[in-house]
């Protein structure tokens, strides 16, 4: 059996607006991640499992941070468990607004200081500063996993919704999520 060199961990989101009010805010999420090396990657998430409709207002870029949130978490623990020296882990997600708020995270720090609360968007808008700084946090710790030859390299990285088996298959189980997140809520 050949050295695994690379492990690409595809992760979606997939987000129902409850009311028609065109706002995509206060609806239902579902997550979905694959791995079509690793099938311990292989997972379905219901927002409801992840926050509380009542603590938060659910959009669909809230539910985009938590997928890369959970395939973050699941590497470390993935870690935790077993060794992947030399291996790459590659973390593709389909939401290039996603994507774009972590790059900016320095920029949010230089401009609005360190209170993640207080981060806003080009537009003046408050931004989820706080998922954003618990992606910072576990990039940083991935980081620190690399330098101790725990891990060969992470990368998280843009990849266009694409006819790609293993975005299919996350795809598919961020839309059971969402389903099982409406469910949840009906109880």
């Amino acid at each position: 059996m050949a050295k695994l060199e690379n492990c690409n961990i595809y992760t979606t989101s997939y987000f129902n607006c409850e009311f028609d009010d065109e706002g995509n805010v206060d609806g239902f999420g579902g997550i979905g991640t694959c791995s079509l090396i690793l099938n311990i990657f292989d997972k379905t998430y219901a927002m409801s499992d992840l926050e509380s409709k009542n603590d938060e207002y659910r959009t669909g870029m809230r539910t985009s941070l938590w997928s890369i949130i959970i395939a973050m978490e699941n590497i470390l623990e993935e870690l935790d468990e077993n060794s992947y020296e030399g291996v790459k882990f590659t973390l593709n997600t389909d939401c290039l607004n996603s994507i774009n708020m972590i790059k900016k995270i320095p920029d949010y720090k230089k401009k609005y200081g360190q209170d993640s609360t207080n981060w806003k968007n080009s537009r003046g808008e408050y931004i989820d500063g706080k998922l954003l700084e618990k992606i910072d946090n576990l990039k940083t710790k991935l980081r620190a996993r690399c330098k101790n030859e725990e891990l060969g390299d992470f990368e998280l990285k843009y990849m266009k919704k694409a006819d790609n088996l293993g975005y299919k298959f996350a795809r598919e189980w961020a839309e059971e999520g969402a389903d099982l997140d409406e469910n949840n809520s009906s109880d």
